[in-house]
């Protein structure tokens, strides 16, 4: 195995111990391994000196049942600690089959470029690609250079947007701004041409396990309804029963404006059993997976025309649709479509939009950035001319938002009501009706993120994996659960595995093809250990980034203004109840109280050597 070191036109192959890919597996482990090795927390996110890594999965590529996932990595431009983005791809399991554990990029082109993974490395100029929307570009590059797996960023990334994303073939790499240190190095697209099958597959005993995580997936009672309605599945039990799906910014926890109006046997238009009955919809499978809950959508609109989009997500349900009060099904699906052809985090890109809409409405921001526009909520037409500004960085206001809800805020003001966590704006939970989702998303890694932890699993079932009675409106041992499914949530970064197999494919399931693989005896709880292992790396990777305590946090809005009506009227996170749950929870991580691994931690790990 190699990583593949492109600074330039300079192009190495070095090889990996199999100690290395022991003690961090792949994915993360790895990628964390390299960034930290190189001391980027020195460098500026969007200088020349940052690194960007991309790194598949240890199972991706191999036939593993659901192992599709690369993840890219860098020292991020929007929380400046950790940046690390997943896309179930085909670019992973193409530079599998090359052997390939990582591509490292250094340095910075002084024009655009391209870069052309086959037998050989080639770097081609890309001034034609510039400005090019990310489906024109692919287009073009099947067009010049045949078929490849390619990673491409759109105008955003070149523009540098520090909420902009990596597309990878209808699969984007969205969160913590890493399009925009793609931009930085000036590289418009990677393009990989997969050689053969990883020889894994070739293995009796690896094929053995593939059989049983076939059966685990299909007795998940879980499996048919994703594969039916997708990751928007569960939309409706969130707003209706638990009252925690955001809505105007955070103002509402339900989409209240739609929900209160239905009559009885009526779904809103977001709702995936509208919109999967009402459309042509195809499945689009990442690749390796066995139970599809991803879609292209047939759009053939009288307003917009005809489209395919992938999705719609449940994250966009929310960013797009209920956080924007837009709840029109095509409206929401072509800026959807439009945030993947710009190359934007549609999560920042529809929170920031949210966070815009209530700004005017308050009458906070200045006239020079408005230039005549009225930024409504529900106003489908404002929003998606919102996001084409942002994403080419037009004229006041698109230069305002492209950079996110933290940096607008401490432009113009309007910071009381300014939704996001070490600076990356938030996923569809509405955390104060979530005490440990409030701790999870304010104590991760790499900012406000839902999949960091998966904490809202146990705590909208009430029980998953080891945990049982979970109570969602409790603060009580959420310290403990926190840190335990954060590590479980870093066993599928390492492994590649989809974090929608999470109750099918747990790790104790797994380790014995992971053994089969590394060829070498792993554990349970050896395999815990690595993930453990790989989180603590990521603090302090973070710590030597300048973040602590003071940024495990959370907004004002989630310590201060109650929940006003629905199933989860009347609750908030305490601050002095969160305080004492970020205490339990360092306690549980052996970190002592201002957030940092302690030696005995470090030395329990394996990482009393770093420096």
């Amino acid at each position: 195995m190699q990583y593949l070191e492109i600074n330039g036109e300079d192009v190495k192959k070095i090889d990996v111990d199999k100690s290395t890919i022991e003690k961090y597996l792949g994915g993360t482990g790895i990628g964390i391994k390299i960034l930290y090795e190189n001391k980027v927390w020195e460098k500026d996110p969007l200088s020349e000196e940052n690194i960007l890594v991309i790194s598949p999965g240890l199972l991706t590529g191999t036939g593993y049942p659901t192992a599709s996932k690369t993840i890219f990595m860098a020292r991020s431009p929007i929380t400046k600690g950790v940046g690390r983005a997943a896309a179930g791809a085909t670019i992973g399991p193409a530079l599998k089959s090359r052997n390939i554990v990582s591509i490292i990029l250094r340095g910075r082109y002084n024009k655009l470029k391209g870069i052309i993974i086959d037998e050989d490395v080639n770097i081609v100029d890309a001034s034609k690609y510039s400005l090019k929307n990310t489906k024109e570009t692919s287009d073009k590059i099947l067009e010049e250079f045949g078929n490849y797996s390619t990673a491409i960023i759109g105008p955003a990334g070149e523009k540098l947007s520090l909420i902009s994303s990596i597309e990878c073939d209808g699969r984007q790499a969205a969160r913590t701004g890493l399009g925009a240190v793609m931009g930085s190095k000036n590289i418009k697209f990677i393009a990989v041409k997969g050689k053969n099958i990883v020889e894994i597959e070739k293995k009796q005993s690896f094929r053995e396990e593939i059989k049983k995580a076939m059966e685990y997936i299909k007795k998940d009672p879980r499996t048919n309804s994703d594969m039916k309605f997708g990751t928007g599945a569960s939309f409706d039990q969130v707003n209706r029963f638990h009252g925690v799906f955001p809505a105007k910014n955070f103002q509402q926890s339900y989409f209240q404006d739609v929900y209160d109006k239905l009559k009885e046997g009526e779904v809103p238009q977001l709702d995936p059993s509208y919109w999967t009955t009402n459309y042509e919809w195809k499945y689009h499978p990442c690749p390796g997976c066995t139970k599809p809950c991803s879609r292209y959508v047939h759009v053939n609109s009288k307003k917009y025309g005809e489209f395919y989009v992938e999705g719609l997500e449940y994250e966009t349900l929310y960013s797009l649709g209920s956080n924007l009060n837009i709840s029109n099904f095509e409206d929401v699906a072509y800026l959807h479509y439009q945030a993947d052809l710009l190359g934007l985090d549609a999560i920042s890109a529809g929170a920031t939009i949210g966070w815009a809409m209530e700004a005017y409405e308050r009458g906070i921001i200045p006239e020079k950035y408005l230039e005549g526009m009225k930024i409504n909520f529900g106003d489908a037409n404002i929003a998606i001319e919102l996001m084409k500004k942002m994403a080419y960085r037009e004229g006041e206001i698109g230069n305002l938002l492209a950079d996110g809800v933290k940096k607008a805020s401490s432009i113009i003001g309007g910071k009381e009501f300014a939704v996001y966590s070490k600076g990356m704006e938030p996923p569809a939970y509405d955390v104060r009706g979530m005490y440990g989702m409030a701790l999870a998303v304010a104590t991760s890694v790499r900012g406000w993120d839902h999949l960091d932890a998966m904490a809202y699993v146990p705590e909208l079932s009430g029980k998953f994996w080891f945990f049982e009675n979970v109570n969602r409106r409790s603060p009580v041992n959420k310290g403990y659960l926190v840190k335990e499914m954060q590590d479980f949530s870093t066993f599928y970064d390492l492994t590649g595995i989809c974090k929608f197999s999470r109750a099918s494919l747990t790790p104790e399931r797994v380790v014995d093809a992971i053994s089969i693989f590394l060829d070498s005896k792993l554990s349970f709880r050896e395999l815990m250990e690595a993930s453990e292992r790989v989180y603590n790396l990521q603090k302090l990777f973070n710590l030597k980034c300048g973040l602590s305590r003071d940024d495990d946090s959370l907004p004002p809005r989630i310590h201060y203004e109650r929940i006003k009506k629905g199933p989860s009227e009347g609750m908030v996170i305490e601050k002095i109840e969160f305080e004492r749950m970020l205490d339990e929870y360092y306690q549980a991580r052996g970190w002592d109280n201002h957030g940092i691994p302690t030696r005995l931690k470090l030395k329990l790990l394996g990482l009393e050597d770093l420096k």
